[in-house]
C-alpha cells in the first residue's frame, strides 16, 4: 500500500510524480500547483490494529476490533526554471489514527526535474531501492511483513536521490544522511542505495538494485536496543535470564544490507497485472543471511471490481519466520471512492525462531489480520 498511492512511472515508483487522483488548482506564468489526498474508514481485527500500531510506534492506532479513521493530504508544485528545466517540490502528511495529535510527514522534497539530464530532489522519500521492493506492494491496508526493507516504515528523511530515464531504461541512486527515531525505533548513521529497471514492450519488467544502512547508537537507543538484542538473543540462542534490552547492548548490527530483483507484468489497476520479488538481507554479525520471497497478482475488471492476492515468506537459516497469504476485494463506483476487504492469514510460520518477544507482540507476528472499509480520494 505504500507505493500504490504514488502513480506509476515504472515498476510501482515514481518519487517525483503525482497521484493519478491529482487536481491543479493554480497554473500561472509556467507555475502549477496540485492538489490530491485521500480519507479513509477502515474497520480492523485486533491483530490488524496491533500490527498498525506497531508499524507506526504509536499506542493509539486502534485495537480490540476498532474502525479507525485516517486521511491524507498532499500539495505539489512545479515551475519552468527555463526551456528543459523545471523545479518541483511535494509535500504529504499522514493524519493520525484517531488520536488528536498532530499530523506526520510521509513526503516532503524538493529538487530539479531536467528531463534528459534527470531529476534530482532531496528530502522525505523514498530510496532508490523503492523501485524493486514496491512490485509487491498491492493491498490497500494490511502490508506485507516479509520485505525486511520496510522495517524502517514507509519512507524516510534524509534523503537525496537522483534518478536518469533513457533508452527504455531507469537508472536511481540515493543518499541516506543522519537521521534519528526512524520509524519510532532506528538511529541512523548513513546509507546509500541504487536500482536499475527497464520495461519491454510486451508489458514485461525487470528491476535489481541494493541498498546500504549503517547503525547509530549514540542516542535514544532504548527500544532499538531492544529489538536487535531480541533478534540476536534468538539467532544466538543465548540463556533466556538475560533480557533483550541488555543483550543487545553488546549485540546489535553495525549495519544491513538489502539486495534484491523483481519481475512485473501488465499494469496495477488496468487488467492483470502480476509481481514478483526475491530480496535477501544482512545485518552484520547475524550468523545467518534473510531470504524474502513475494509473489503478488491483481485482476481489475472495467467494471471497476478488483480481485488481488500475494504470497510472502521470510526464511532465516531454512525455516519461515514470516509466512502469509493475503487476499483483497475491491469495488470502485467511480474512480474517486472504492470499497476494500482483505484478509491476510498465517500458514505456520516460527517468528520466535528469529525475532523477541517484544516486537512479535507489537507487530501481531504470526497471527492472521482483517481489514475492511471505504476509501474517497481526490
Amino acid at each position: 500500500m505504500k507505493l500504490k498511492k504514488i502513480a506509476t512511472a515504472l515498476l510501482a515508483n515514481a518519487i517525483a510524480c503525482l497521484p493519478s487522483m491529482a487536481a491543479t488548482v493554480y497554473e500561472k506564468d509556467s507555475t502549477a500547483l496540485d492538489i490530491f489526498g485521500r480519507i479513509d474508514a477502515s474497520y480492523m481485527n485486533d491483530h490488524a490494529a496491533r500490527s498498525l500500531r506497531g508499524n507506526l510506534r504509536s499506542t493509539n492506532a486502534g485495537g480490540d476490533n476498532s474502525l479507525l479513521n485516517s486521511a491524507r493530504f498532499g500539495i505539489s508544485g512545479r515551475s519552468r526554471v527555463s526551456q528543459s528545466v523545471q523545479a518541483i517540490g511535494m509535500a504529504e502528511w499522514d493524519m493520525p489514527f484517531n488520536q488528536n495529535s498532530s499530523a506526520s510527514v510521509r513526503y516532503m522534497f524538493a529538487g530539479v526535474n531536467a528531463q534528459q539530464y534527470g531529476t534530482l530532489i532531496a528530502g522525505r522519500g523514498n530510496d532508490a531501492y523503492a523501485a524493486v521492493a514496491g512490485v509487491t506492494d498491492i493491498f490497500d491496508m494490511l502490508d506485507n511483513e516479509s520485505n525486511d526493507y520496510y522495517i524502517f516504515g514507509d519512507t524516510v528523511p534524509g534523503q537525496i536521490m537522483y534518478s536518469l530515464s533513457a533508452l527504455g531504461w531507469d537508472a536511481r541512486i540515493s543518499v541516506q544522511s543522519a537521521v534519528e527515531n526512524v520509524n519510532g525505533l532506528f538511529n541512523i548513521d548513513s546509507g546509500c542505495a541504487f536500482s536499475v529497471a527497464t520495461r519491454f514492450k510486451s508489458g514485461f519488467s525487470f528491476a535489481y538494485g541494493a541498498s546500504y544502512t549503517d547503525f547509530s547508537y549514540e542516542e535514544g537507543q532504548g527500544d532499538m536496543t531492544t529489538f536487535f538484542g531480541g533478534m540476536y538473543k534468538r539467532a544466538q540462542k543465548a540463556s533466556d535470564s538475560v533480557s533483550e534490552s541488555e543483550y543487545g547492548l553488546d549485540h546489535h548490527p553495525s549495519y544491513k544490507v538489502n539486495k534484491g530483483i523483481a519481475l512485473s507484468w501488465g499494469n496495477l489497476g488496468d487488467g492483470l497485472y502480476i509481481g514478483a520479488l526475491f530480496n535477501v538481507t544482512r545485518y552484520k554479525g547475524l550468523p545467518h543471511h534473510l531470504y524474502d520471497y513475494e509473489l503478488a497478482t491483481d485482476y481489475t475488471f472495467s467494471s471497476g471490481f478488483e480481485i488481488k492476492a500475494a504470497y510472502g515468506a521470510q526464511l532465516y537459516n531454512g525455516d519461515p519466520v514470516i509466512e502469509d497469504l493475503t487476499v483483497g476485494l475491491a469495488w470502485h463506483p467511480v474512480p474517486a471512492f472504492k470499497i476494500y476487504a482483505e484478509g491476510q492469514f498465517d500458514l505456520g510460520a516460527s517468528p520466535s525462531k528469529l525475532y523477541g518477544d517484544t516486537w512479535i507482540k507489537d507487530r501481531a507476528l504470526g497471527e492472521s489480520r482483517f481489514s475492511a472499509g471505504m476509501r474517497y480520494m481526490f
